[in-house]
C-alpha cells in the first residue's frame, strides 16, 4: 500500500510541476474586500498555497477524528473486558438445582376435541 501511495504522490507532483511550468507567465491579482489590488502573483503560487492550506486543515481534522475513534475503541474495549469477566464469573457458578435425565416434565394427557354440534347456534 505504501508503494501505491508513493506512486500517487509522485504522479501529482509531476503533474503539478508540468502544469506550473506551462503557467509561469499567467499572473493573477489579489484583491481585498474593497476591491483594491494588494499584489500580483503567478497563478501556480496561488494554487499551491490554497492546496497546502486545504491539506493542512484536512490533516488537522483527520487527527481529531483519529483521537475520537481511539477514545471510542478504548471505551468499547473496557466494556468487552467487563462483559468477559461477567461471563467468566457466570461460568464458574455452581449449579444449585440440578435435574436428572430421569425427571421428565410431566406431560398433560391429550384431550379429545369433539366437533361442534350443528344444532347449536
Amino acid at each position: 500500500m505504501t508503494w501505491l501511495r508513493i506512486f500517487v504522490i509522485v504522479a501529482f507532483v509531476v503533474l503539478f510541476l508540468f502544469w506550473a511550468g506551462h503557467n509561469l507567465n499567467n499572473v493573477v491579482s489579489i484583491n481585498n474586500f474593497k476591491g483594491d489590488t494588494i499584489a500580483t502573483t503567478p497563478l501556480w503560487i496561488v494554487v499551491l498555497i490554497s492546496v497546502s492550506f486545504g491539506m493542512f486543515f484536512m490533516g488537522i481534522l483527520g487527527i481529531v477524528q483519529e483521537f475520537r475513534d481511539k477514545s471510542i475503541i478504548r471505551k468499547l474495549n473496557i466494556k468487552i473486558e467487563k462483559q468477559q469477566q461477567e461471563l467468566a464469573s457466570l461460568r464458574n457458578l455452581p449449579i444449585s438445582d440440578e435435574m436428572s435425565m430421569d425427571d421428565d416434565i410431566e406431560e398433560e394427557p391429550e384431550k379429545e376435541v369433539s366437533p361442534p354440534d350443528e344444532n347449536e347456534s
